[in-house]
């Protein structure tokens, strides 16, 4: 993987991912955002806890390296995020790398500082499966929802959507009872991101 993008655009991807991910949870595995280069332009940033899973897909037409998905921890993460500033009018650029140890953030601007992410522990959740289902949808007629998660999503959706209208799509994926909200994101705010969901699982009542 060798992708040089704007930072802006990957900090606010990185952020919208991170949000969703385990923080201190028993499964190593999902304490951290996963960083899937599944094609030559696309990049996508995955975070899960297991009861809800963002994702964020960045395009880069002059993306070179190889495929693969690789998982790093959320306390790189959010370092990283405390540490790595962009704005909409100094969008300034970062180049993505990674290796057998981690991924590698460097800063094309300013000082031109390194940042590594380590690996997780363990083999990522096939995110996919969750985001793309086979199911066809069900008509269902209440189902339980975690309010704080609905809240963060809504919070997370309204950061990269639209700046002037912060407009987000609520869908509910009546063969489960998942609810998935979609950024209505602006070429205006972002050159590359291109996507940016929330799914929330349902929960008991």
């Amino acid at each position: 993987m060798n992708i040089e993008l704007p930072a802006y655009d990957f900090i606010e991807s990185l952020r919208f991912a991170a949000h969703a991910a385990g923080k201190k949870d028993v499964r190593p595995y999902v304490n951290g955002v996963a960083f899937d280069r599944t094609g030559h332009s696309t990049l996508t940033l995955i975070g899960t806890d297991g009861h809800r899973l963002a994702h964020a897909r960045l395009e880069s037409p002059d993306d070179a390296g190889d495929v693969g998905l690789w998982a790093v921890r959320i306390d790189d993460v959010e370092s990283l995020l405390r540490t790595l500033k962009a704005t909409r009018a100094k969008p300034g650029r970062v180049r993505i790398t990674a290796d057998d140890e981690g991924v590698i953030v460097g800063d094309l601007s300013g000082a031109g500082a390194v940042y590594r992410l380590r690996l997780v522990e363990g083999k990522y959740p096939a995110w996919r499966r969750i985001a793309f289902p086979t199911l066809k949808p069900q008509p269902t007629e209440s189902f339980g929802m975690n309010s704080h998660y609905l809240e963060q999503a809504g919070r997370a959706c309204a950061r990269v959507a639209n700046s002037k209208y912060h407009g987000v799509r609520v869908d509910l994926r009546g063969a489960d009872g998942l609810v998935t909200f979609t950024a209505g994101i602006c070429d205006a705010d972002f050159s590359h991101l291109a996507e940016a969901v929330v799914c929330v699982m349902p929960m008991r009542l």
